[in-house]
């Protein structure tokens, strides 16, 4: 079941991804936020927990009215694919599973979700995420007591059009829908 929820909680991070933008005045410093290097509990699902074609895909959605309404900055995408998100854009083919994990901390927020935004096209793929990684250092950094700030996810990325994708995590809570963008992109190829 662990498996099935990181998977969830993944496809949210693309949601948020696709929220974008925001002018970045709570911005976490790279250097200072907490990376998944250190932490056991922090990385991606182990990809032998399901086959392709059981991984959830993205959905695609409406651009309009996807936005979010504030900018949180108070997160972090830390690994796509295994390799650290902060290296630069990581490029992929479609045929394999995207991976992601990383943390987000927004409180009161009830759903999370990793968005998919290719500007070029219009386009914005959604998928939900489950934060039920414990992150005892995030936890510490934003003076939080939930523990469990983490997540990992894979997708089937096999129906998502090939081009170039901001990567943005998104939180709702009953008053906000709030985007969460800290640089990281996708190239995905055929």
């Amino acid at each position: 079941m662990v498996g099935k929820n990181v998977y969830v909680g993944v496809a949210m991070v693309f949601a948020l991804a696709a929220c974008g933008g925001g002018n970045g005045e709570n911005a976490v410093d790279a250097a200072q936020a907490p990376s998944a290097g250190s932490t056991s509990a922090s990385g991606v699902a182990d990809p032998g927990l399901a086959k392709s074609a059981d991984l959830p895909r993205p959905a695609l959605v409406d651009k309009n009215g996807v936005g979010p309404s504030r900018d949180i900055q108070t997160c972090n995408l830390e690994q796509i694919n295994g390799a650290d998100a902060a290296a630069g854009a990581a490029k992929q083919s479609r045929k394999a599973p995207f991976k992601a994990a990383g943390w987000i901390v927004d409180p009161g927020a009830t759903k999370f979700e990793i968005r998919m935004i290719n500007e070029d096209n219009n386009l914005v793929y959604v998928a939900p995420i489950v934060r039920n990684v414990p992150r005892d250092d995030v936890s510490a950094m934003s003076k939080t007591s939930e523990k469990n700030l983490g997540f990992g996810v894979e997708l089937d990325v096999s129906d998502v059009q090939p081009g170039p994708y901001k990567l943005q995590l998104v939180s709702t809570s009953p008053d906000a829908v709030s985007g969460c963008f800290n640089g990281r992109t996708l190239e995905l190829t055929q």
